[in-house]
């Protein structure tokens, strides 16, 4: 009985992600076929307001490599990142899990590299959309998995002095 009773938590959250892109644009250059993927390391917390409702900040550090025909690059982000969380009632034959949709966005810093060139700049996701499966591993600990899609906006500038605009779908 003392199970069904909800408690406001906070928890500390880590996340380690694979991404895979699925398109990209790069401003003045043709289109190419491109390979884009890497990984990313969340650390969150969050902050339950009700049963169904949360919300959840951090920061992201995340490392991708994209192969194009000529070469490849290494792009590295540093994020903050802010979630609005939402989880449905708990299903009770399946261990009390409950599964949530997340919306979120972010901001921090890019780098990438290539050839000897390096090029510096803002990185923006906007929006990050998640959906999520918390399964309770007893009173103090969940279990989570996620699935996601997101839209990142990098607007770097080279040493020459040359801006770049990227737009990608993860």
């Amino acid at each position: 009985v003392k199970s069904r009773f909800f408690k406001i938590k906070s928890s500390l959250e880590g996340h380690l992600a694979f991404s895979r892109g699925l398109s990209e644009s790069v401003s003045e250059a043709a289109t190419q076929n491109t390979t884009r993927g890497g990984f990313q390391f969340d650390g969150m917390y969050r902050k339950e307001i009700t049963q169904n409702y949360a919300y959840a900040f951090g920061l992201r550090l995340a490392r991708e490599v994209i192969n194009t025909p000529v070469a490849s690059l290494i792009n590295q982000r540093f994020l903050g990142v802010i979630e609005g969380r939402y989880y449905f009632d708990p299903i009770e034959k399946f261990y009390h899990a409950q599964v949530g949709l997340s919306l979120g966005v972010g901001f921090g810093q890019s780098r990438t590299e290539s050839l000897g060139q390096a090029s510096f700049g803002d990185a923006l996701l906007l929006p990050s959309t998640k959906i999520s499966l918390s399964i309770p591993i007893n009173t103090e600990y969940d279990m989570a998995f996620f699935g996601a899609l997101e839209t990142l906006r990098l607007e770097e500038e080279f040493a020459d002095g040359n801006k770049q605009t990227t737009n990608l779908s993860n």
